[in-house]
């Protein structure tokens, strides 16, 4: 299983739910309630990414480490 599955399954009901792509890696952009963020694919939230909804959503493509911007 997956860690985004393991992760998906174990979640605590205050915890944020975890999107999930098909082939069972992170979806790069996370939301919890009114915040949403940007993780690396592990899983890990990548830090000042977290963006009110209010405010629009981080760009997660330009934070992604090793990507050429």
């Amino acid at each position: 299983m997956s860690p985004c599955a393991m992760q998906y399954q174990g979640r605590d009901s205050s915890a944020y739910t975890p999107r999930c792509q098909y082939d069972g890696s992170f979806e790069e952009l996370q939301c919890a309630e009114d915040v949403c963020f940007c993780v690396e694919g592990n899983g890990a939230i990548i830090p000042r990414t977290s963006v009110l909804l209010s405010n629009g959503r981080p760009n997660c493509t330009a934070t992604q480490p090793g990507k050429n911007f």
